[in-house]
């Protein structure tokens, strides 16, 4: 999720690609937390940012997975988008467990403390949903008052779901925003993923 629209939004975009594409495939980097450190330096330099004022504060939120089909185990590292796994009870009762892992609250880009980004890792188990997204879904507004939707109903609605077919979920996430927004405009980009183990 890259700061700015339109061509300085999709500037940021094109450049992040870039910039992961050299460090996934020309330096088979396979940890997402020195990934993304890699992915700041070189935002940084790149778009000279020193904290000055004027200067670009341009960067983005991005989470990076690992999954390990053998071991069954997810690494990933996060600017400011946290990560939400769902377990869905094998026996197909509605028991399930909600787990949110905290992302680095700091962009790729320019950050007043940059930190190193912490790597998370995860067993998994089979039927574990697990969901990355961006702020777009929680920001919405809408409703009676005109609110932003927040994320306490984001999560309920993934975890009422979550055992269902992907495309059913996706159904179910466009209809809720849209019947939330009625007939205020869309103010951000939704992005919303999830693969099931």
């Amino acid at each position: 999720d890259c700061t700015g629209h339109g061509v300085p939004g999709g500037f940021m975009t094109m450049l992040g690609l870039s910039f992961l594409d050299d460090i996934v495939e020309g330096q088979n980097i396979q940890n997402p937390a020195e990934a993304l450190n890699l992915m700041r330096d070189k935002i940084i330099g790149a778009l000279k940012q020193t904290g000055n004022i004027g200067d670009s504060k341009d960067g983005m939120d991005i989470t990076i997975c690992c999954i390990d089909k053998k071991k069954k185990e997810l690494t990933f590292s996060s600017a400011n988008n946290d990560l939400y796994i769902i377990k869905n009870n094998s026996a197909g009762t509605q028991i399930k467990e909600f787990s949110e892992f905290k992302a680095n609250r700091q962009p790729v880009g320019f950050h007043h403390l940059n930190k190193p980004f912490t790597k998370h890792t995860i067993a998994l188990e089979e039927g574990d949903c697990i969901y990355t997204f961006t702020d777009g879904y929680a920001d919405q507004f809408g409703g009676p008052k005109g609110k932003k939707f927040r994320y306490k109903q984001f999560q309920q609605i993934l975890l009422n779901n979550s055992h269902m077919n992907f495309n059913v979920q996706k159904n179910i996430l466009h209809s809720t925003v849209d019947q939330w927004r009625g007939n205020l405009e869309q103010i951000d980009d939704i992005l919303v993923i999830g693969v099931k183990i």
